[in-house]
């Protein structure tokens, strides 16, 4: 279960079923081959068909109708385990290579040796890093309780970025620079400190506790690329009141962490954390749990960084309510946790989620008049064109060619009417014919033709320009829309060189332009986690949503719409959906 997308096993192979409405399950796809669970990445479904051998295949079920099959060059992988939106992992067999698999482009994925061994052990995947614990001794590592990380944004990288030892576990999670090591059914839960592997520059520090209080933070590692002193805080399940302080050096590493409170309570294990350096805004996001309509738990997928309060949550969803939900926030800034406060009722699967950003810009809206408005009529829906406008040296394309099932088309440009003509010409446009005299004792007495170009109607004009002569003239002969041969009429003299030839150019197929005058909306500081909606008015009393476009959620922070500048005064606004 993925994203809405249920994979379901049967004699047949596997069926993929759309459960975004629950009680009417779709079936998207019947039969995928596959000798082990298909990974899903929807469109996309990666798997292993057998038949003489193991191939490895991926298919976009983009149209269900016609799915599209490609076998992928990933020799001995016999099965996938879809680890990060567009990071998989291939388990290989006998031996044979694991292997981290970018898919990126989805149709055409990237591969990278990770371990030897046919089984992938106990492992753990946070944004761009992968752990991985050897648990039946068949990866490659010297043994069973030792961990390789990866980076997984080094998708051509020959090995792990780092090795060291562990617990013997059998569940793995990271949280920011955490890794924690499970011992179950009832062992303990084992933390270590990976933030020298997945983030260099992070400073790290341990704490001494006598009596319940914190005493005093050693220094275990500076860190780089500070330009503040960042935050630290105490992570302990007893204690409380201490109060750290860090001060950095004037090479942006962390020189000492004061303990200006000591606090009281705290046990001998409690951990010291500090803020990363990269302080860069990210919106933090996640997935509930839902079991019967209620909302029992959340997955953090991405924990965002900067919030300085526990952003509010938000759920979308027509049937449910009631659910209420708090964050918990780590020393980054970023959503380590999310509680569920009051699991609610209702929900369905198709239930969506959104974390406030940790900043909303202020966004504004500007209307500017003085553009243009390009208008054409009399299009074939069967036919291409393209934009031209006349400039210095000929016609010069605007544009993009278009297909359109319209008889009429438009676009729009910045800027006023420069009384440069336009036009929309019929593609594809025909060719100039191209030839080449020969000079002798300074006559030209033949012209050899390079290319007899297309769509002439008849005969073009042809002009003799340079070579140091003068009066040489020649005569174009067109059959079926191309020139066929010109033919010397005067052969001129003195020229020193063969001149250049210019052939007239064939008529150009276009429809007519008409150029308005434009006005131009311009939307700047969106948020690309929030919906925004513009409306329009014409007495700045009863608003209207322009175009019936409702709220949408801004794909860029900046957008540019166009309008035409008719249909008397006009007022707009600008509004983002509440919090």
């Amino acid at each position: 279960m993925m994203g809405g997308k249920l994979l379901v096993r049967s004699d047949q192979g596997w069926n993929l079923y759309d459960v975004m409405d629950p009680t009417m399950p779709l079936v998207l796809a019947q039969g995928i081959p596959s000798a082990t669970e298909p990974a899903v990445a929807w469109p996309y479904v990666y798997g292993v068909r057998v038949s003489f051998s193991y191939e490895p295949f991926v298919q976009d079920f983009s149209r269900v109708d016609s799915p599209k099959y490609k076998a992928i060059e990933a020799p001995e992988v016999w099965s996938f385990v879809r680890v990060a939106p567009n990071i998989l992992i291939g388990l290989g067999g006998n031996s044979m290579p694991n292997r981290i698999i970018d898919v990126s482009d989805p149709w055409n994925p990237r591969l990278q040796s990770v371990s030897a061994g046919n089984m992938m052990g106990c492992f753990a995947v946070s944004r761009n890093w992968l752990f991985v614990q050897d648990r039946n001794g068949v990866l490659g590592l010297p043994s069973p309780d030792e961990v390789a990380a990866f980076d997984l944004r080094q998708t051509n990288a020959t090995g792990p970025v780092a090795r060291f030892r562990t617990v013997y576990g059998s569940t793995m999670a990271i949280s920011g620079s955490w890794l924690y090591v499970g011992m179950q059914p009832s062992g303990p839960t084992v933390v270590y400190d990976i933030g020298g592997v997945v983030e260099p520059g992070r400073a790290a520090a341990s704490a001494t506790v006598m009596g319940g209080y914190v005493v005093q933070v050693d220094l275990r590692r500076g860190g780089a690329g500070y330009t503040d002193p960042p935050r630290v805080r105490l992570v302990s399940t007893t204690g409380a009141g201490a109060e750290l302080k860090s001060v950095l050096d004037g090479s942006g590493r962390v020189s000492s962490i004061q303990v200006v409170s000591p606090g009281a309570g705290y046990s001998a294990d409690t951990r010291v954390e500090i803020e990363s350096p990269d302080r860069v805004l990210r919106t933090a996001t996640a997935v509930p749990r839902i079991v019967n309509g209620y909302v029992v738990e959340w997955d953090v997928t991405d924990p965002g960084r900067g919030y300085t309060t526990p952003p509010d949550i938000r759920l979308f969803d027509t049937s449910g309510g009631g659910s209420v939900s708090e964050a918990v926030l780590d020393v980054d800034g970023g959503v380590s946790a999310i509680r569920v406060l009051n699991p609610g009722s209702g929900y369905g699967a198709a239930t969506r989620a959104r974390i406030r950003p940790p900043v909303v810009p202020e966004h504004s809206l500007s209307l500017t008049p003085g553009h243009r408005l390009l208008s054409a009529d009399g299009l074939s829906p069967t036919k291409a064109y393209e934009w031209q406008q006349l400039r210095v040296g000929g016609w010069q394309s605007i544009g993009w060619p278009i297909l359109t099932n319209q008889s009429r088309s438009g676009r729009y440009l910045d800027g006023p009417d420069d009384g440069r003509p336009f036009r929309l010409a019929e593609l594809p446009l025909p060719l100039t014919a191209r030839a080449t005299p020969s000079v002798v004792n300074g006559f030209v007495v033949d012209v050899v033709m390079e290319e007899g170009g297309t769509g002439y109607t008849v005969a073009p004009s042809v002009e003799f320009v340079g070579g140091g002569g003068s009066g040489a003239t020649a005569i174009a002969v067109v059959e079926k829309g191309k020139v066929v041969g010109i033919v010397v009429d005067s052969p001129g003299r003195g020229y020193s060189q063969p001149p250049e030839i210019i052939v007239e150019p064939p008529p150009v197929r276009s429809v007519p332009v008409l150029v308005s005058e434009a006005l131009r909306l311009d939307r700047r500081n969106q948020s690309l986690d929030l919906e925004y909606k513009l409306q329009a008015s014409a007495d700045l009393k009863e608003w209207h949503d322009h175009d019936g476009g409702g709220w949408q959620q801004a794909v860029q922070e900046s957008e540019t719409t166009y309008l035409q500048a008719v249909g008397g005064f006009r007022f707009f606004r600008l509004q983002r959906s509440p919090w």
